[in-house]
């Protein structure tokens, strides 16, 4: 039996730098100016992070203030598209009446790696374009929110980044451009490490023994940040200004899925995804720590902000009867000092892959069954993990312990390390849809990303423990930047996500080796043993030098080749089949009894 593994190892990192930035701290003096303060009151505004990739912008309906924040990362950005372009932005209106000339341009863009990026987005045009491209996008289009996002990029290799709305309700106000650079920085990192895996990691993926599923099966991820505001009263002293603090970053949610298929004619058929997600939780960046004000002689003693809880919930949409969540991780761990995430689990059957039945050529099918296992422990102090999921929905939570409290010293314990600095959860399931047949046409597992119930905290007291208070905090999306609307709070933050069904098509490997003395093995064309040369034929790119070999991946059938054996036009003397999880060998040679001279007819 063939057995694929699965390292999850080798991928779950990227993300787990922290990707969170403090916007705005203000605490505001009192009416009769007399105020103390620690020295790092103040938190520097966060640093641009740049990228040197060349850039394009196409359209003019940029918000003058996000691209002002745009324009101080992007230092090679221009407006118009050339050879060396790798990012293109498109804003919506534009998008809407697109020229050809324009969408020629970025389809280049696309075709050879680079990333497309979308600003504002609305369904409508987000369908139209990526059925022009032939992109398998990453949202649902059910979603009653016409403008899902801020930003939506995305490109070949089934990478996409999703900036949740910064403004909700439409209304767009003057904000100053660093508040928009708190968000951009993790969408220019997200841009950064996809030009990195596109110089070191080929595209092809090759099929060799079968052994790396990394290698064998197309992937998706799809990085949402959800853009979070806090703004509160942590002290008010009578006939004095409040002590307000306001701040501003992102939770970053990175989700990873390996859809595959096993065949109707094995044991357990159907639609496995194989996900991984990893959350960056904000709590190291927003810590304001402890300080003391003075208010017309009354001193107040202030700790801000800790996370008390985090709550994180994957739903799917309208899933079909029968479907399972297996082997979800971590599990619930209280009063310990690790948690252990990853899935073991094996499959055996006849199973194919990939993200799209659009693309069959670019997946596998394997014979002999699937593995996966990818443990990995992390140490943790002063935190529960809950593993809250039910039914189809996974869900999990953090609990933070050993908070601020009052100490008989006149001072306040500062709260636990794991409540004030940045935390990655990693998190793994498998969902089963054992509806889904060989021949079904269900294009996407959709399903609502959401953080709800999440809180931060803050402490203070005036003289002693009798007044000791701590104020629960929960994010809200309205940029105050130190004006407090609390009708505008709320404890849940969703995006809506899709991502592409598995190839269910079988498919076999076609090998094609040079063992000729006259040249390269080159214009190589495939097709299907009913088509005549008038159809478009399967083709591998490029050339295959003395002593070296092809693969590609067809579906099930018999099929004719021609080729060029040097400078000469040799095909295939009889049709050749490919059939489910299996190799067919073909010697390319002047000498090779499986090519004839001269074309096909």
């Amino acid at each position: 039996m063939k057995i694929i593994r699965l390292d999850f190892g080798r991928w779950r990192a990227p993300f787990a730098a922290s990707l969170m930035a403090i916007a705005f701290v203000a605490c505001n003096k009192d009416k009769d100016k007399e105020e103390v303060l620690y020295p790092d009151e103040l938190t520097p505004e966060p640093a641009a992070v740049t990228t040197n990739l060349p850039a394009a912008t196409i359209g003019s309906a940029f918000d003058v203030n996000f691209m002002a924040a745009l324009d101080e990362r992007l230092l090679a950005k221009q407006t118009a598209i050339d050879a060396t372009t790798q990012i293109v932005l498109v804003h919506n209106t534009h998008l809407a009446a697109i020229s050809a000339a324009d969408k020629a341009a970025i389809l280049e863009v696309y075709n050879r790696g680079g990333d497309v990026v979308l600003i504002e987005p609305e369904f409508d045009e987000v369908d139209e374009f990526s059925e022009f491209l032939e992109h398998v996008h990453a949202v649902p289009t059910s979603d009653p929110d016409r403008r899902f996002a801020e930003i939506y990029a995305f490109n070949q290799r089934n990478q996409h980044y999703i900036l949740g709305n910064l403004h909700p309700d439409g209304e767009r106000t003057d904000v100053d451009p660093v508040h928009y650079g708190v968000f951009l920085n993790p969408f220019i990192e997200w841009l950064n490490k996809n030009a990195s895996d596109m110089q070191s990691k080929a595209l092809v993926r090759y099929a060799d023994e079968l052994a790396d599923l990394m290698r064998t099966f197309d992937y998706q991820t799809v990085s949402v940040s959800f853009p979070i505001y806090i703004s509160g009263e942590l002290a008010h002293v009578a006939s004095s200004d409040a002590d307000v603090l306001t701040k501003s970053g992102a939770i970053q949610v990175v989700t990873t899925a390996y859809p595959i298929h096993a065949f109707d004619d094995q044991a357990s058929p159907g639609d496995y995804y194989l996900m991984h997600q990893e959350i960056t939780v904000p709590n190291g960046s927003w810590y304001k720590g402890k300080w003391t004000n003075t208010h017309g002689g009354v001193h107040v003693r202030l700790c801000a902000f800790f996370m008390q809880n985090f709550r994180i919930s994957n739903t799917l949409s309208s899933p079909p009867a029968g479907t399972v969540a297996l082997k979800t991780s971590p599990t619930t761990t209280i009063g310990s000092t690790s948690y252990t995430s990853g899935v073991s689990w094996h499959l055996d059957a006849s199973v194919t892959g990939g993200t799209s039945n659009d693309h069959p050529l670019e997946t596998a099918t394997v014979g002999g069954g699937v593995t996966v296992s990818n443990s990995e422990t992390r140490t943790i102090s002063d935190m529960d993990v809950r593993n809250l999921g039910s039914g189809v929905t996974t869900a999990w939570g953090l609990d933070f312990n050993n908070l601020a409290s009052y100490n008989a010293n006149i001072s306040i314990n500062e709260p636990a390390v794991a409540s004030r600095s940045t935390q990655v959860l990693l998190t793994d399931w498998i969902w089963y849809f054992p509806a889904m047949k060989d021949a079904s046409t269900t294009s996407a597992c959709n399903f609502t990303i959401s953080v709800d119930g999440s809180k931060w905290g803050g402490s203070h007291f005036y003289s002693t423990g009798a007044d000791f208070s701590t104020k629960d905090f929960t994010p809200w999306l309205k940029p105050a930047f130190g004006i407090i609307f609390s009708e505008f709070a709320y404890s849940t933050i969703s995006q809506t996500v899709a991502f592409a069904a598995p190839n269910r098509t079988a498919t076999g490997q076609l090998k094609l080796k040079n063992n000729d003395n006259s040249g390269y093995l080159s214009e190589i064309k495939i097709w299907k043993s009913t088509e005549v040369k008038t159809a478009t034929p399967t083709t591998i790119a490029g050339s295959i030098a003395r002593g070296e070999d092809a693969q590609i991946w067809l579906p099930v059938g018999t099929y004719k080749m021609e080729l060029k054996i040097g400078t000469a036009v040799y095909h295939t003397a009889t049709n050749f089949a490919i059939t489910r999880a299996g190799v067919y060998q073909l010697n390319g040679a002047t000498d090779s009894p499986d090519f004839t001279a001269g074309a096909l007819p």
